[in-house]
């Protein structure tokens, strides 16, 4: 309809309805691809250029990044203003405007060469990290998108970093709890990792296994683990420790302490031959817990304190805080509840130091929890 009225085909009758001034149907074009391309070719050349770079940027997009990445800049306004006259986007608030129609950005970006593309997805990419450089946390995926698709047309010096940047949006997908999206990204950096770095290969499926066990996932976690088991070999101690961990947490979910026991002593092993002391209290920490599940309080207690030390040794806050109400916990079992409370308050004391309102409630319910015992 758009295309008829545009070409002056269509009148309006006065009635409220159009009608055909001349037969000309023959001469539309035969799809709606070519259809597209026609109405995009009608712009005048400045506009049909700016759209066809915005298109790069998705379907909607900001106008500062755009200002970054067109060859003139100065008549940009102007001509994102000409556009959304000609019913190509629609101009939003703070600057950001959306095309109105998928089909119509897709044959504007179609239009363009490959070698064209991806040098405008490079330079998003660059776009984004120098406008939002001050805080880029919610800006990886859209540095990862631009970098991957770049590429997957053909440039190949953008691997390593378009990795980077999906892991850097994994991590913050998993900080915000948007597990489907963390998982996604860490699949897609998995994908586009180098097949002999082993090293990029074990950590994605790390994360991604602490993203399946939030989910509940246990049949994918066991798949993850069954990866990585089988990767041993190839892995350093740190990472062979890490998975040792990861397998003492599964099966402590399950649960299975005996098989959660075994994992957990072999990861401390494997801790203590590194001289990394963050590694040995984590290690410290998942044994104490299961010992502290199988009622083994005052082993379980004697643990925990080693993890606190070497975490007060590297001032790990949280760390620390984690050690020192698992050690509240254990302490309490045996009745000891003054240097359980000791243990508390140390822990209060670094979340009201670090405003950690959450980890805050969690002492407070275990110190209720220990007035409750104590009747």
């Amino acid at each position: 309809m758009l295309e008829l009225w545009e070409r002056g085909l269509l009148q309006d009758a006065g009635d409220g309805e159009l009608r055909l001034v001349q037969t000309g149907i023959a001469a539309l074009p035969a799809s709606l691809n070519a259809l597209l391309i026609t109405r995009l070719d009608r712009l005048p050349a400045p506009v049909k250029q700016i759209v066809q770079t915005a298109a790069v940027l998705g379907q909607s997009f900001e106008v500062p990044v755009l200002t970054d990445i067109v060859a003139e800049p100065l008549r940009l306004l102007e001509q994102v203003q000409r556009a959304a006259e000609q019913q190509v986007w629609v101009l939003g608030n703070q600057q950001r405007v959306q095309f109105k129609h998928a089909l119509l950005r897709e044959a504007a970006y179609e239009m363009q060469p490959r070698t064209h593309l991806r040098a405008l997805h490079k330079q998003a990419a660059t776009a984004v990290r120098h406008l939002y450089r001050d805080d880029l946390s919610a800006r990886w995926g859209e540095m990862a998108y631009h970098l991957e698709t770049a590429f997957q047309l053909g440039l190949a010096e953008v691997q390593a970093e378009a990795c980077a940047c999906l892991q850097e949006a994994g991590h913050f997908a998993t900080r915000q709890y948007e597990t489907t999206a963390a998982l996604d990204y860490y699949g897609r950096a998995l994908a586009l990792s180098a097949p002999d770095d082993v090293a990029a290969h074990s950590d994605l499926r790390l994360w991604q296994e602490e993203v399946v066990e939030w989910q509940g996932n246990r049949a994918a976690q066991q798949k993850l683990l069954a990866e990585l088991e089988e990767m041993l070999p190839l892995l350093d101690v740190p990472r062979q420790t890490a998975v040792a961990l990861r397998w003492a947490r599964y099966h402590t979910l399950l649960p299975d302490y005996e098989s959660a026991l075994t994992h957990a002593q072999n990861a401390l092993a494997l801790a203590l031959t590194t001289p990394d002391p963050l590694l040995q209290a984590q290690a410290h920490r998942r044994l104490g817990m299961i010992l502290y599940r199988q009622q083994q309080y005052k082993a379980a207690a004697s643990t925990f304190y080693a993890a606190l030390e070497l975490a007060q040794s590297q001032y790990a806050t949280d760390l620390m805080i984690k050690s020192l109400n698992n050690l509240g916990m254990a302490l309490d079992e045996q009745g000891l509840f003054a240097e359980a409370q000791h243990y508390y308050s140390q822990a209060i004391a670094l979340q009201k130091e670090s405003h950690d309102l959450y980890g805050e409630t969690i002492t407070l319910t275990n110190l209720g929890w220990q007035n409750v015992i104590m009747g």
